[in-house]
C-alpha cells in the first residue's frame, strides 16, 4: 500500500471512530472500502476504479454505469437517513440524467424534511439535476405545496420551493411557465 494511502485510511479511521454524525460515518466508510478495494454492494456509492501507475485517472469499465445505477436505486430505497438519500440521489442523477427516482426522492424530501438545512440541500441538489423537460412537472408539483397560506411558522419550508420556481420562472419562457402553472 502506498504512503498516501495508509495515510488516508488512518484518517478515515479516526473519523470513523470519533464522529458522533451517523451520514459522515457512514460516508467515511464507503471512503474507506473504496480505498481497501473492498466496495460492497449494500454501500458501494462509487463506480470502481483501477487506477494506473502513471495517472490517478478513473477509468470506467463497460457495465459499470448500469450496475452504478442499480445500486444508487437500492441504496436510495434501503436507507431512512436524508443526507444520504440526498448524495446517492445526486450521484443517481448525474449517472443517469432525468432520472425520475433521484429527481422524485429530492421533491420528497424538500416536501417532507423537518429539518431546514435539509430542505435547503434538497432544493440546492434538485437546482443543480434539474432538466429543462422536468421543469413543468416541478412547478406542477411545487405550486400544489404552496397552497397553505405562508405565515411565521411555515415561511422556511415553503421558501425553498419558492427559489426552485423562481429558477424554473427565471429559465423558462413565459408562455412555457404560464401552461404548466394553469
Amino acid at each position: 500500500m502506498k504512503e498516501g494511502n495508509a495515510i488516508a485510511l488512518s484518517t478515515i479511521e479516526q473519523i470513523i471512530a470519533s464522529t458522533t454524525n451517523h451520514s459522515l460515518r457512514l460516508q467515511a466508510s464507503q471512503n474507506r472500502d473504496l480505498l481497501r478495494g473492498e466496495i460492497r454492494g449494500d454501500t458501494a456509492m462509487h463506480e470502481q476504479v483501477q487506477f494506473s501507475p502513471s495517472s490517478h485517472h478513473r477509468r470506467k469499465k463497460p457495465g459499470d454505469n448500469a450496475r452504478r445505477i442499480a445500486v444508487l436505486v437500492e441504496g436510495i430505497a434501503s436507507t431512512e437517513d436524508e443526507d444520504t438519500k440526498i448524495r446517492r440521489a445526486c450521484r443517481l442523477a448525474k449517472a443517469d440524467l432525468g432520472n425520475t427516482i433521484a429527481f422524485g426522492t429530492l421533491l420528497q424530501i424538500l416536501t417532507s424534511a423537518e429539518s431546514e438545512s435539509v430542505r435547503r440541500r434538497a432544493a440546492d441538489n434538485l437546482k443543480k439535476i434539474l432538466l429543462d423537460k422536468q421543469m413543468p412537472e416541478l412547478i406542477v408539483l411545487l405550486k400544489n405545496c404552496l397552497n397553505v397560506q405562508v405565515n411565521e411558522y411555515n415561511f422556511e419550508q415553503c421558501r425553498h420551493s419558492y427559489k426552485l420556481l423562481w429558477h424554473c420562472a427565471e429559465k423558462m419562457t413565459y408562455l412555457e411557465f404560464y401552461k404548466a402553472w394553469h
